[in-house]
């Protein structure tokens, strides 16, 4: 059973329900086997241009292996994205980023914090 506080999502691909989940290991693995930060991986890779199939499949292996699939191979984590067609794919991938990630890095820079004045503890 998947656990949306987490970040889980399930994709039921053929009748079989698999769960999608990012953790700390897979952002490492990710980031390594592509080459670039995970932020720079969305940024680049899901904008407007798309990811590449292979990418995709990248991504969703590790997922999947964090959701509880820790022998997935690249290639059955590719046929999974053929069978279920990459567009659903990428749609489930992008809410376990936003749900795992957060979902304000569109909205610029964090407000500076105010430093508070302290009294002063001499009488008046």
């Amino acid at each position: 059973m998947t656990n949306p506080q987490r970040g889980e999502r399930t994709l039921t691909v053929d009748g079989e329900d698999y769960t999608l989940r990012l953790d700390f290991e897979a952002i490492a693995r990710i980031e390594s086997e592509l080459g670039e930060g995970i932020g720079l991986i969305i940024q680049n890779r899901f904008g407007s241009t798309g990811m590449s199939l292979s990418d995709l499949a990248v991504v969703f292996r590790e997922m999947l292996r964090s959701g509880g699939r820790g022998n997935i191979g690249l290639n059955e984590a590719g046929n999974l994205i053929l069978a279920a067609g990459p567009k659903t794919v990428g749609a489930v991938i992008g809410e376990v980023l936003i749900a795992t990630l957060g979902g304000d890095e569109g909205n610029g820079p964090a407000p500076a914090r105010q430093k508070r004045k302290r009294a002063s503890r001499g009488g008046a």
